[in-house]
């Protein structure tokens, strides 16, 4: 399987397992298949601005907390609908990672809920796979703008 994001990875010269996970359709049965924790997926959001998408990766543990959202951003937060999702990232929903991006049309932001993982398994470019990926590898080839904190645990 060769994807641009694969392609993406191979060309920078990252090492990374890329992982089948083909009945998994949420961030939990990922993990599940995977035999890893939760917080160790990494799911891409992306999100309307008032000038630009956004996307944003954050432990599968995490959603967005609204109230940190508007007080990061001053506007609340609006998902990209399917169509604007692949026209602007190229993937489609559930497949969705923050390699391989335009970032003249995109903000990458990371939350800081990943920091509690030294590996992590964002989207590999279809909604079959996942990338398996040091965090620290993960900052070093994306473009992203900065670290932000606007997510909280599911209860």
């Amino acid at each position: 399987m060769m994807n641009k994001a694969i392609a993406f990875l191979d060309n920078k010269g990252v090492l990374a397992d890329v992982i089948e996970v083909k009945q998994a359709k949420s961030a939990l049965e990922a993990a599940q298949v995977l035999k890893v924790e939760l917080k160790q997926i990494a799911k891409s959001l992306t999100f309307r601005t008032n000038d630009r998408p956004m996307l944003i990766l954050m432990s599968g543990d995490t959603k967005v907390d609204s109230n940190k959202f508007v007080r990061m951003f001053k506007i609340k937060s609006k998902m990209l609908d399917q169509e604007e999702v692949f026209k602007i990232t190229g993937y489609l929903i559930g497949g969705v990672c923050p390699f391989a991006l335009d970032e003249t049309n995109i903000d990458i932001y990371l939350d800081k809920s990943l920091q509690r993982n030294k590996i992590i398994y964002p989207g590999a470019g279809d909604s079959e796979h996942l990338v398996k990926i040091e965090l620290k590898k993960l900052e070093e080839i994306v473009q992203y703008v900065s670290y932000i904190d606007i997510g909280k645990i599911y209860e």
